[in-house]
């Protein structure tokens, strides 16, 4: 084997050969990939734009959702205080039925369950003015003694020092 130049190169040329057809279609299939790339992101910013909307469409639906739950409670509360309306109205019907039958009963008998009644408020009137006075008597009294023994503590005081002069 002898040294040439061309054999040398030779043998170098043989496997560049096949570097050479690639780095040759590279840059086509780098473009290809880019602009298949450059598609696939303009898909996905759209599909995005797209969820953005949706979510945003959402969020109104949402809220609609709730403002006509809001609505549906007063309806629920309109509706329970219509039911208490109609038991307040029954009862005070019957109050009134009863009161009618009890003044007719008292018209037969003379005005006398009336009198009864007056007496007795008169009397509850009475006792619970008695109670009140007693009640205010009680607490002059105590406060009658507060003051004496303050002016009791105070004389033997004044006494003591007398003393110790």
């Amino acid at each position: 084997m002898s040294w040439s130049p061309s054999g040398r190169t030779g043998l170098l040329r043989d496997p560049a050969r096949p570097c050479e057809a690639n780095t040759r279609t590279q840059p086509k299939d780098r473009s290809r990939l880019g602009a298949l790339l450059h598609r696939r992101k303009e898909v996905w910013r759209g599909q995005q734009v797209l969820i953005d909307r949706l979510e945003v469409r959402l969020q109104g639906l949402e809220a609609d959702n709730a403002a006509l739950g809001s609505e549906q409670q007063p309806s629920k509360a309109e509706r329970q205080l219509q039911k208490e309306l109609v038991a307040l109205q029954q009862t005070l019907d019957a109050e009134v039925e009863r009161r009618r039958q009890l003044a007719r009963n008292n018209h037969s008998l003379g005005g006398r369950v009336a009198h009864t009644d007056r007496y007795r408020r008169q009397r509850a009137d009475l006792q619970e003015g008695v109670e009140l006075r007693t009640v205010q008597a009680a607490s002059r009294r105590q406060a009658w003694q507060r003051r004496h023994n303050s002016v009791r503590r105070n004389v033997s005081r004044l006494r003591s020092r007398r003393l110790r002069r």
